[in-house]
């Protein structure tokens, strides 16, 4: 009982940082830029922690890595928000943070010994890639649909994450991916699923208002939200599968325990590190055909 009720308190108020950092960003970034910037930081920690092998990455690294990493997700606030322009004049200055850490990080290797060059690189840019740009791409979402579009992001995540542990448990016995996580199931994937599309389609039908498909309040067609009711879970499983990956590959059971009773934050976000940019590609594409 007294881990149930650990594991509901930090969950609680980790849902609680991520929606009040999201309802907030219309009248001061401040929260969202420290609440995702902090998970980006925490993520990217978490990826070099479980993979370090020896002295293929050092402290120094690390460090840069990460820094480097909360400033791609920097680089796509600066470009959606317009402080490019304001602070320059140039619609290049987002790339400034992108630009520094390229110049820093690469360099640097020739400071490491040779043999550990393209595995410590690969490292450092799997990282960036499987985390940062991803985290940086919330901003994108805020720009292309809505910040509230983004809270919707999370809605299904977590209601998909929850029929597919509901149903799974009950009745699932049809592997999902054996190999990777032996524990997910054709029956829960589709649990969850199903639970999306429902939820989304309620979202769409009574609460449509309030969830934006862009910043002129046009609203996301109910088509449209089954369309992402179902993206969403898709992705989300590829994201968890990738993650689960990394860790079955380093001999991990959570990538950190930061979190008590859930593990760690890419345990929590690994699952938005696919949606995200699926999600984002899908806006695109609503908004430029339909």
């Amino acid at each position: 009982m007294k881990n149930l009720l650990t594991r509901i308190l930090s969950g609680s108020i980790y849902v609680v940082l991520v929606v009040l950092a999201i309802m907030t960003i219309r009248y001061t970034p401040i929260l969202f830029l420290v609440v995702f910037g902090l998970l980006t930081a925490l993520c990217l920690w978490e990826v070099y922690k479980v993979t370090q092998e020896g002295d293929v990455m050092s402290p120094l690294f690390t460090i840069i890595d990460i820094l480097g990493g909360v400033g791609v997700f920097l680089a796509f606030f600066l470009m959606y928000s317009g402080t490019a322009d304001a602070a320059s004049g140039s619609r290049s200055f987002w790339m400034l943070p992108i630009i520094i850490y390229l110049l820093v990080r690469v360099p640097l290797q020739l400071y490491s010994p040779i043999t550990h060059a393209v595995h410590s690189l690969e490292r450092s840019f799997y990282g960036i890639a499987f985390v940062a740009v991803p985290m940086g791409m919330a901003n994108s979402i805020c720009a292309v649909g809505s910040p509230m579009m983004l809270l919707a992001i999370f809605i299904l995540l977590w209601v998909n994450d929850s029929g597919a542990y509901l149903v799974g448990s009950a009745i699932g016995k049809h592997k999902l991916f054996e190999r990777i996580s032996p524990h997910k199931s054709w029956e829960g994937f589709w649990g969850g699923a199903i639970a999306s599309i429902v939820v989304a389609a309620v979202l769409g039908s009574y609460m449509g208002q309030y969830f934006p498909m862009s910043s002129n309040d046009v609203p996301l067609p109910l088509w449209g939200w089954i369309g992402m009711g179902l993206i969403v879970p898709i992705f989300g499983t590829l994201g968890d599968l990738s993650e689960s990956l990394l860790k079955r590959t380093v001999g991990v059971k959570d990538t950190s325990h930061i979190i008590p009773g859930h593990g760690g934050f890419l345990d929590r976000l690994d699952s938005f590190l696919m949606a995200c940019p699926a999600t984002l590609v899908y806006f695109i594409l609503l908004k430029t055909y339909f």
